[in-house]
C-alpha cells in the first residue's frame, strides 16, 4: 500500500495529466457517438421521404375495348404517403387521373378496386430470393 501512495506523490502531475487526456479522449468520442446518432436520424428521415414503394396494375376498364391498356400506378414513400395515377383508355380518348395518398388511404377522393390493388401492390413487402 506504501508502494502505491508513494507512487502517487511522486508522479501526481503525471497521473494528473494521463487522467485528464483519458478524460478528453472520452468526451471526444461521446461527440462523435452523438454525431453519428444524429446522421442516423437524418439518413433514416431521409430514406422514409424519398418515393421506393411502387405498384402497378393494369385493366380493362370497358368491355368494347381490347387490352389491357388502362392502369393505376401507385407511387409512394416509407411512410405510405403518395399518388396514385390512372388512365383510363376508351376508343374516344385517353384520361389520366390523379388522387393523393396518405399513410396507404386517400385523402379526398374515393379510390378505385385497382388503385387500391395498386396501393396494396405497392406496399406489400417483396421477399428477396436469393439463388445459390
Amino acid at each position: 500500500m506504501e508502494i502505491i501512495e508513494s507512487f502517487i506523490q511522486n508522479n501526481s502531475s503525471l497521473l494528473f495529466l494521463v487522467f485528464s487526456g483519458l478524460l478528453l479522449v472520452f468526451l471526444f468520442w461521446m461527440i462523435a457517438i452523438q454525431e453519428l446518432y444524429n446522421i442516423s436520424n437524418q439518413i433514416n428521415a431521409l430514406a422514409f421521404s424519398g418515393f421506393h414503394k411502387f405498384g402497378l396494375v393494369r385493366f380493362n376498364p370497358f368491355k368494347d375495348v381490347g387490352g389491357d391498356q388502362s392502369f393505376s400506378l401507385a407511387i409512394l414513400n416509407g411512410k405510405d404517403n403518395g399518388i396514385v395515377i390512372s388512365s383510363l383508355f376508351t376508343r374516344e380518348g385517353t384520361r389520366v387521373y390523379s388522387k393523393s395518398i396518405s399513410a396507404g388511404e386517400a385523402e379526398k377522393y374515393p379510390l378505385t378496386e385497382e388503385e387500391k390493388e395498386a396501393i396494396k401492390k405497392a406496399t406489400q413487402k417483396q421477399k428477396k430470393i436469393i439463388k445459390k
